[in-house]
């Protein structure tokens, strides 16, 4: 009799042991989430396998044209560069060497403004920064030209026939020599309000941005703007670019 109890409080004891094995599961186990391909193609690696190279910019995907700044820390004495499109062209054959400036502690800096001047084959790439084929850090790119090809200057705002009150703010882009960026202001019948120059924040080969808050101390009605680049050869206007606006006054 007591053989058969102590059976029954054993089944009983192992079937109330495997009800809390359901209830919690073991905590050392961790789902894996799925790797998506793309996501994992574009994976941002700022730290080499290594730990000699630290990136600090880019950190992430960005756009560029044809330059980039790379910057950071290594504890190595030299590092290469490669500007790759997505076939795994590169795009600056001529420049891959990244001065390292030595410190008094172990790790080193380094900051680079590499240009290049290649078409990529494809719209996306990568900036790899590397002492091996093994050890490097790597950011994605989209590559983007800020200018039409053939083009100096590209105006961003304003738009046509938008409503401009007390002042006309004028930004673009700009790749052009010295980096000045010409405007004129006119009536509808060709007075000239104003007119004057816009410094973009870098000159040619370059693509900088420029920006400037133009008041004007007129009667509402509607203006005609023009952006344009002086020839430094003979002083023209160059890629001009005319558009009407509805001024406003406050």
């Amino acid at each position: 009799m007591k053989k058969n109890s102590l059976l029954l409080l054993l089944i009983v004891l192992v079937v109330g042991l495997v009800g809390c094995a359901k209830s919690y599961p073991n905590l050392n186990q961790v789902d894996t989430p799925e790797i998506n391909e793309q996501e994992n193609k574009n994976k941002v690696v700022i730290l080499s396998e290594n730990k000699d190279i630290l990136l600090e910019t880019p950190f992430e995907m960005i756009k560029i044209d044809n330059k980039i700044q790379i910057k950071g820390l290594t504890s190595l004495n030299s590092l290469n560069v490669d500007v790759l499109d997505d076939n795994n062209n590169v795009l600056n054959k001529e420049d891959k060497v990244i001065e390292i400036t030595e410190s008094h502690d172990s790790w080193n800096h380094f900051n680079k403004y590499l240009y290049f001047f290649d078409t990529p084959q494809t719209k996306k790439g990568k900036v790899r920064i590397y002492s091996s084929d093994e050890n490097y850090v790597e950011v994605p790119v989209v590559f983007e030209k800020m200018i039409e090809e053939g083009k100096s200057i590209k105006l961003i705002y304003p738009a046509r026939e938008i409503d401009q009150k007390g002042t006309v703010k004028v930004l673009g882009y700009a790749s052009v020599w010295e980096g000045s960026v010409e405007y004129k202001i006119t009536k509808e019948n060709g007075e000239v309000i104003t007119k004057g120059a816009i410094q973009a924040t870098t000159a040619a080969p370059d693509t900088g941005i420029f920006a400037k808050d133009i008041k004007l101390d007129i009667e509402s009605q509607s203006i005609i703007l023009e952006v344009f680049v002086t020839s430094p050869k003979d002083g023209d206007a160059m890629e001009k670019t005319t558009m009407k606006l509805n001024y406003i006054k406050e």
